[in-house]
């Protein structure tokens, strides 16, 4: 049959007032984020690690959607994350993750890409894109927040040994 597909242009930016290089961290290693947000990221399965590129099966539960998929996250110094989708639920989407210092300490992070709404996504195709980015950024601050709960919770670890 005819594969259903959906593309979603996904554009905006986020300001943190973590560092750029904590806030990349907590964006970029699913094996950290499952650790402070184990009721999201349900399963975070290393399959393969090559230099700057890593595939991971990832199983998420968050604001309704579960989804299951095979991930591959590059690295690009401490500055850009890229996302693909390789298999799986939102199979062929492409998310770009840029992290900017600012002059105060703190961070900004810019979004870019494409979200392929297949599997558990497709519902998402009636409603809008500012609400897809809602809860994108939605995502990104529970990931921030439950972040420093952790580090509350840890005071011993510092930035920088949190495995």
């Amino acid at each position: 049959g005819v594969k259903w597909r959906y593309l979603v242009e996904i554009n905006f930016e986020l300001k943190s007032d973590l560092s750029q290089e904590e806030f990349f961290k907590i964006k970029s290693d699913p094996e950290y984020a499952q650790k402070i947000v184990p009721e999201i990221l349900t399963l975070i399965k290393l399959i393969s690690k090559d230099g700057n590129v890593s595939v991971y099966e990832e199983h998420s539960t968050f604001k309704g959607f579960r989804t299951k998929s095979i991930i591959q996250h590059t690295i690009d110094s401490s500055k850009i994350h890229e996302i693909k989708i390789l298999e799986g639920d939102g199979e062929g989407s492409i998310i770009k993750e840029v992290f900017k210092s600012l002059p105060n300490g703190n961070s900004k992070l810019i979004v870019t890409g494409n979200l392929e709404l297949s599997g558990p996504y497709k519902k998402m195709s009636i409603i809008t894109k500012k609400l897809i980015h809602k809860i994108i950024k939605d995502l990104y601050i529970t990931l921030e927040e439950s972040h420093k709960k952790y580090l509350n919770q840890n005071p011993r670890k510092q930035f920088g040994e949190y495995n």
